[in-house]
């Protein structure tokens, strides 16, 4: 599968900073069109590349729209833009969305749950789901034995933004809309009405999707779930660390967590976005989102679950773009994400050669080998995390590959390098790039 995160293009840039625009566009600011055709272009050939059979899906694991959208209009404008984008470079396949915090208006502002408004079909599930309804109906998928009714997956968008597909035998793909869950979302509403607060389960999603688990245990199918927001706690920094965000409400994060303990057996694997960065997460069944009542989980303990977080095309956030193509194999009961190759390009290197160079980064199983972690299977994952502990070169690598191999003030220290003069320096660090 094919997996790309963050798409939308604009000339926003993070914290207002417009500098440096290059032919392929700017550290700090949202990706252009011609990135955007570029990295499209680059997934065909290194799907083609690297296997005679075509990639089963694409994931698209939300924000299509640009940061800080001006209007619903607008919004809903470049989703429809950014979504057919992708679909037009791989046609006739199946591209699987879940609803990201820039695909709302305004960002993060998913509409109100049915519990609150009393209604469901808000305009923003209405007008996202005409623009994947193809995709939501699975339209593209084949034949498969022991099909599911897809058809129902239009109720469930309507009113929650959340769907289940069957694209293959053997696999259900469940997109959950994580942006409920999270403080950020209430938060934002309760500056509107300060009696609008968190719900026992928005839209009815949490039972729902404990009734998808069910039913593909029932019919032994593995679950991959994919949503925007991943759980747990993300290190917030541009250039510089910044702060600690931790994403969902307690009460949505202990029952997604137990939901994930009792089909553990079941899951294929979780796939996230957001963050804008190459990273991942081990989940527990004991981590509760209290923390008096969570103890640090010690190594030998057994994993329930592994999220993987694909890094964005835009550089908004100061990181080189970039792209994924992920592997799964058979294990144990089902499929699993196995492995995956991370591609990216070299922006500052990109705009002054106006050419795109999509470099293969590297393949996980392979770059962490030597640590004995051959696969992103949970185990794996948390093998990794232990020896990042100790290790600063495991270390090294992963927080390298984490912004997919930028290098902070690289221009700058360029400057360092052959200008000993103030007037030259100062002039070679004013022409610099902004974030290079």
């Amino acid at each position: 599968l094919w997996e790309v995160q963050d798409s939308g293009v604009t000339k926003v840039c993070e914290n207002g900073v417009v500098g440096f625009e290059g032919p392929f566009g700017s550290y700090g600011c949202d990706l252009n069109a011609k990135l955007m055709q570029s990295a499209l272009s680059a997934a065909k050939q290194q799907a083609a590349a690297v296997s005679t059979v075509p990639p089963s899906f694409v994931v698209a694991s939300g924000d299509f729209a640009m940061h800080k959208s001006p209007s619903h209009n607008e919004t809903v404008k470049h989703v429809r833009a950014m979504f057919e984008e992708v679909a037009g470079a791989f046609p006739n396949m199946l591209v699987i969305p879940t609803i990201g915090n820039n695909d709302v208006y305004p960002d993060n502002m998913a509409p109100l749950p049915e519990e609150i408004l009393n209604t469901t079909g808000t305009n923003m599930y209405r007008d996202l789901f005409d623009i994947w309804e193809d995709h939501i109906l699975c339209k593209p998928c084949g034949s498969v034995s022991n099909p599911i009714d897809h058809s129902a997956n239009k109720g469930t968008f309507l009113r929650g933004g959340y769907f289940v597909l069957k694209p293959r035998d053997g696999l259900r793909i469940v997109s959950l809309n994580s942006l409920v869950f999270t403080h950020k979302y209430w938060e934002d509403w309760k500056k509107i009405n300060a009696t609008y607060l968190p719900v026992a389960d928005p839209n009815g999603q949490l039972n729902w999707f404990r009734a998808q688990l069910d039913a593909a245990k029932n019919a032994g199918d593995a679950v991959l779930v994919i949503t925007h927001v991943p759980v747990g706690y993300e290190l917030v920094y541009m250039a510089t660390f910044t702060g600690v965000s931790d994403y969902y409400e307690d009460a949505y994060l202990e029952t997604f967590l137990h939901t994930l303990t009792d089909y553990t057996d079941l899951l294929a694997g979780l796939l996230f976005g957001h963050t804008h960065f190459d990273d991942f997460r081990v989940l527990f069944a004991n981590q509760s989102a209290s923390a008096a009542t969570s103890p640090l989980v010690p190594v030998e303990q057994t994993p329930i679950a592994a999220g993987l977080i694909a890094p964005s095309i835009s550089p908004i956030f100061v990181n080189n773009p970039g792209f994924r193509i992920t592997y799964m194999a058979n294990r144990g009961n089902g499929m699993h994400i196995s492995d995956y190759d991370q591609y990216y390009t070299d922006l500052l290197s990109t705009n002054i050669a106006d050419s795109a160079t999509w470099t293969r980064e590297y393949r996980f199983s392979e770059e962490y080998s030597q640590y004995g972690v051959h696969s992103t299977f949970p185990e794996d994952l948390q093998r990794l995390a232990n020896a990042m502990k100790t290790d600063g070169t495991a270390f090294s690598r992963y927080s390298s590959h984490r912004i997919l191999q930028y290098s902070p003030y690289r221009y700058k220290l360029n400057c360092m390098l052959l200008h000993s003069g103030p007037a030259a320096f100062n002039a070679c660090v004013t022409d610099a790039p902004v974030g290079a």
